[in-house]
């Protein structure tokens, strides 16, 4: 196995790793180091690195608080392993990693991550104020990355705000000649006050159009440039105004069909084939007003589908009643669906069935496949009738709902061993929609990982680096048999135990194994049942030292955060501490 070496930085509860790759490194708080520590106490050339076989030597570059060995500064020092080495407030350390843990093979992009969680509001420029330090021939690159796939437009105002930052322009205007005028098409920042010439070459206006009449042009205007561009501000302008040139705005596009489908914020989007195929059945369920059957297996989001579906079709403003039908015991669940009339017996309370309560909306019925065979008969005739019978009801109340239904139960089988109905399961199937399962949607796993971690790491008040090659190749050979919620449970679980500003490593993963599931347990207080009896009390301080435990990682040893995790008050969790020896 390949092995690194890897300087790993703590500042408070950040941590971040940096592979030594070459023979000699550089160390400071300023952008031109090949380690770039932007913390307090760094200064902005700090150190050099050089390697020593499994050693790093540091050389202080004059550096303002120069290297602090056990608390003496020094002008150089040796770090070896399990030693540390403080730049300022900075703790260095070094350790050996094998080299697909040290490659990040997935990286967050918190801000494109959460665009995707957040849908951008194309005539808001608000997230396109960029910094002076963000006008550079990289922000360039990443314009032209992102534009060319996403499909943007440069006459869409989103896009053309965010070329306009990236130039420093005080205004860039698409325009179309015509003659010696010429018609404005779209325009980011004031219009010139003065009457122009495109023809003319103004020190402060840059110029491209094409040669052939009738085609989009691109201005940029600068408040008293002082100096001429630089060679690939000119060389992202002629990229921009040749994509213009490409454009034809006198030929509509043709517009794609309109999707009914309300996809929820939480609702991630793959690009699969599975996933494409999905969609187009939710389409086509929501088009077509029947009663819905989803089949899938557990963990694969059917209640989230089915909240689609009703925000999706015509009774969106009516009421969302969901019920889990193996949650609730048979006698209780016919009371909880078709309700209770008043006077019905002693002690007994009166109450509106679920039924009812989604008149005028949707009532989805979460697995179906766990019906009682009495109950099947009197959904039956309530799917068929559109009518329920509260108990003890002289007569039925007519209602007016659509009909979801899920299970991860194979029905078809059910049906010809005789546990479920043949007529109730055509009647729930309207509109049949198979849910893939994870494994199926294998080419978005990366997708759903970049956004499931950039969630959980925003709850948790964290920055992610990425995921390591190592971790994303084990993520990706996972059979996943608990699908998307395994996933989503999968990352929550490595981003807790991830530093702050650290990288996904494998062993940040429980990954369940050949069928059988991976456990880990505090060496220091073992849950397993032992010889000697114990009582309640003590296995409830068990679970309380793993909860602590647990929430003084998550946020790096500082109490007050880890109180607020469990819902205590400093001094609460002080005298928990004290009380249970940690």
């Amino acid at each position: 196995m390949s092995v690194v070496l890897r300087l790993v930085a703590r500042y408070g509860s950040q941590v971040r790793c940096f592979p030594i790759k070459g023979s000699e490194t550089s160390v400071g708080s300023a952008a031109g180091n090949d380690i770039v520590l932007p913390f307090p106490g760094v200064s902005r050339r700090h150190a050099s690195i050089r390697r020593l076989g499994h050693d790093l030597l540091f050389l202080d570059l004059g550096s303002k608080n120069g290297l602090i060995v056990a608390g003496m500064p020094l002008p150089q020092a040796v770090l070896s392993s399990g030693g540390e080495i403080h730049l300022g407030r900075v703790a260095l350390r070094i350790e050996e990693i094998s080299a697909s843990e040290a490659e990040v093979a997935l990286a967050i992009d918190f801000g494109k991550t959460m665009d995707g969680i957040q849908p951008r509001d194309p005539h808001s420029t608000s997230s396109l104020e960029l910094t002076p330090a963000d006008r550079t021939a990289r922000a360039a690159l990443r314009f032209v990355r992102d534009l060319e796939r996403e499909g943007g437009s440069l006459t869409d105002s989103y896009w053309l705000s965010a070329a306009r930052r990236i130039l420093g322009a005080e205004t860039l205007l698409v325009f179309r000649p015509t003659g010696e005028d010429l018609a404005v098409v779209s325009c980011q920042g004031p219009l010139p006050a003065e009457i122009w010439s495109w023809r003319s070459a103004e020190p402060n206006v840059l110029v491209g159009i094409s040669t052939t009449p009738g085609e989009l042009g691109l201005s940029a205007f600068f408040s008293n440039r002082g100096s001429p561009p630089s060679a690939w501000e000119r060389d992202f302008f002629d990229y921009l105004a040749q994509n213009l040139v490409a454009a034809d705005l006198s030929v509509p596009a043709p517009k794609p069909a309109e999707s009914h489908l309300r996809l929820p914020a939480e609702m991630i989007v793959g690009e699969s084939a599975a996933f494409a195929a999905l969609l187009v059945d939710l389409e086509a369920a929501v088009r077509s007003r029947m009663d819905v059957l989803l089949l899938g297996e557990t963990g694969t989001g059917k209640e989230l589908l089915a909240r689609t579906i009703h925000a999706s079709g015509p009774s969106a403003e009516g009421p969302f009643v969901a019920v889990n039908c193996a949650a609730i015991p048979t006698e209780l669940l016919e009371a909880e669906l078709f309700g209770v009339q008043a006077k019905v017996a002693t002690g007994v309370d009166p109450r509106q069935g679920l039924c009812v309560q989604a008149h005028g909306g949707t009532m989805f019925l979460d697995e179906i496949g766990e019906l009682e065979e009495a109950l099947q008969a009197k959904l039956l005739r309530v799917l068929q009738e559109r009518e329920v019978r509260p108990l003890g009801a002289a007569k039925p109340q007519k209602i007016q709902v659509r009909f979801i239904s899920a299970t991860n139960r194979d029905l078809v089988s059910l049906v010809d061993s005789g546990r479920f109905r043949a007529d109730l399961y055509y009647r729930l199937r309207g509109f049949e929609v198979l849910v893939p399962p994870l494994r199926d949607c294998h080419e978005d796993l990366p997708h759903f990982i970049s956004v499931f971690v950039a969630r959980v790491a925003a709850d948790y008040g964290k920055r992610i680096a990425g995921v390591s090659r190592r971790a994303l190749s084990l993520l990706i050979q996972h059979s996943w048999p608990g699908n998307v919620r395994e996933l989503q449970d999968e990352v929550r679980r490595a981003v807790s135990r991830c530093p702050d500003g650290g990288v996904l490593e494998s062993g940040f993963f429980n990954l369940q194994k050949n069928g059988e599931l991976k456990l880990e347990r505090p060496s220091e207080t073992p849950l397993l049942p032992s010889s000697t009896p114990r009582t309640l009390e003590e296995r409830v301080d068990d679970l309380e030292r793993e909860a602590i435990r647990d929430a003084l990682a998550q946020s790096g040893g500082n109490k007050t955060r880890a109180a607020k995790i469990l819902g205590l008050t400093r001094n609460g969790l002080n005298l928990k501490l004290k009380r249970l020896g940690l």
